[in-house]
């Protein structure tokens, strides 16, 4: 166990010491390079950030659309279903009243016929 963390600290002090005689070689170029890169590379992801964010903003008003839409096609067939079932209804008692009417009629008509009948006994008598 003493090995390991012996070693590390040896390497960790290799690393320090390679970086410093580095840094004083190069002037430091490298390494502002290296932050010029760093720096545009985490700008484009910061506006691939934005463009996505956008996108899920366009697909949450699209999809909020959508369900108002297909919320009001439902409160429109159901309307459209209690109509219909009014003008059924409604039909049923229309039908029923003439059926009715015309069974009065139909009552009426025979007694005129039994009225014209003894009419004419009444008639053929005299």
């Amino acid at each position: 166990m003493f090995k390991l963390i012996r070693r590390l600290l040896l390497l960790a002090l290799v690393l320090i010491v390679a970086f410093i005689a580095f840094a004083l070689t190069s002037g430091g170029e490298k390494f502002r390079w290296f932050g010029e890169t760093v720096m545009d590379v985490s700008n484009d992801i910061g506006e691939t950030a934005d463009l996505l964010n956008q996108a899920t903003q366009d697909i949450k008003n699209a999809t909020n659309t959508i369900r108002n839409t297909g919320r009001k096609l439902q409160d429109i067939a159901s309307e459209t279903r209690e109509k219909a079932s009014g003008v059924v209804n409604s039909t049923g008692e229309v039908v029923k009243k003439i059926k009715e009417t015309a069974a009065e009629l139909g009552k009426d008509d025979d007694k005129t016929e039994d009225n014209a009948k003894s009419d004419d006994r009444d008639k053929r008598a005299k």
